[in-house]
């Protein structure tokens, strides 16, 4: 049979968090772009890349056929 509701849930969930938390680390780092010291410009763009990283990590950890009805329903 196909992936399981409740497998497909989490992946969905931890697919929708971790673009979630990419988009607010954009956010952050555009509002800091426009007159902020470099030191907190540099804390955006490791959040931000901490945070891609995280959407990659979900996206490989998850199992592909899980990830791919997660993603159709979002």
């Amino acid at each position: 049979g196909g992936p399981l509701e409740t497998d497909v849930r989490a992946a969905r969930a931890s697919l929708e968090s971790a673009q979630s938390s990419v988009t607010s680390a954009r956010a952050k780092l555009a509002e800091l772009q426009s007159g902020s010291k470099p030191s907190e410009i540099q804390s955006a763009q490791s959040s931000l890349a901490s945070a891609q990283s995280n959407l990659a990590s979900t996206m490989h950890g998850a199992k592909e056929t899980d990830l791919m009805v997660a993603m159709e329903q979002v």
